[in-house]
């Protein structure tokens, strides 16, 4: 709220910097769990604020790819994963590991229920675990 992003919109731009700087909306919508008209909604108002810019893909005319800004990568920075590991930072290593699991599993089973497979990566789970 310091910055003037919502959770949702600091997520969509971790996603978009973790693959690089640019995805489609489907993947944000994959990687989220959120309806479709959800994520469109929410890249709309990110676009008007000048975080991120929607594009019609080249390879499929139905799907948009949504690239971060300059001024989307400049916010980001300053709400910086930093802020996340320092709240995770008063957890011990043995907490972290216990919540890494957690997570994990909750978050299979969230993939499972939407039918989709996730492959987790040490960006997967926050708590640096």
């Amino acid at each position: 709220a310091e910055y003037g992003l919502t959770p949702e919109q600091f997520y969509v731009l971790d996603i978009l910097i973790l693959r690089g700087g640019s995805t489609t909306i489907g993947d944000i919508v994959d990687m989220t769990l959120r309806p479709h008209n959800s994520i469109s909604t929410l890249i709309a108002r990110m676009a008007k604020r000048g975080l991120v810019e929607r594009k019609r893909s080249r390879r499929d005319k139905r799907s948009y790819e949504i690239t971060i800004t300059k001024i989307g990568q400049a916010l980001f920075q300053k709400v910086t994963r930093k802020s996340i590991e320092m709240a995770f930072a008063t957890l011990s290593k043995e907490d972290k590991r216990k919540l890494s699991s957690i997570l994990k599993i909750l978050l299979t089973r969230g993939y499972e229920l939407s039918g989709t497979q996730y492959k987790f990566t040490e960006e997967s789970v926050p708590c640096g675990a």
